[in-house]
């Protein structure tokens, strides 16, 4: 889980992976020495190794990589261009990834649709409480609803 939205040579980085997380996700039929061998390989270059099924890891990057690229090419999609002279730190850190290569992007979001279409119908949810929530003027439900939000972000850590 490394790299940037940014693309080609002038971008690489020797220290792309370290600190970063690798997802080993053995099959059934998998050779367990061959899974320690990826596994350490990947150890070797910095990254953090965690091991899961292919269907736990297909949910897992839905909420957490596909769905957030999506939010955030939605999101810029939404603005008004004219705006945009304004634009500064929460609208450039929010909509950053949707500045990757959509070439790139259009076949992840194709080959994991059903998990990625689960990620949108939990966010959809989500943003309809909102929705809800301010249209009813409900200042407790707000913070509420925004402190679970910042919960769960303070646990990635920075």
């Amino acid at each position: 889980m490394a790299g940037s939205e940014k693309k080609g040579a002038a971008f690489a980085r020797a220290d792309l992976f370290q600190n970063r997380v690798c997802i080993v996700t053995p099959h059934k039929n998998s050779d367990p020495a061959s899974v320690r061998r990826i596994a350490q390989f990947w150890e070797a270059l910095g990254s953090r190794v965690v091991e899961m099924s292919p269907e736990e890891h297909d949910r897992a990057v839905a909420y957490i990589s596909h769905l957030p690229h999506a939010v955030a090419a939605a999101l810029a999609g939404a603005v008004d261009p004219v705006h945009l002279a304004i634009a500064a730190g929460g609208f450039k850190d929010t909509t950053r990834i949707a500045a990757a290569e959509p070439t790139i992007w259009e076949p992840i979001f194709r080959t994991n649709r059903e998990e990625v279409l689960a990620a949108c119908d939990r966010f959809a949810e989500q943003f309809d409480t909102f929705r809800k929530l301010l249209s009813a003027d409900d200042g407790a439900g707000l913070i509420h609803w925004l402190n679970e939000g910042k919960r769960v972000r303070d646990a990635v850590g920075s």
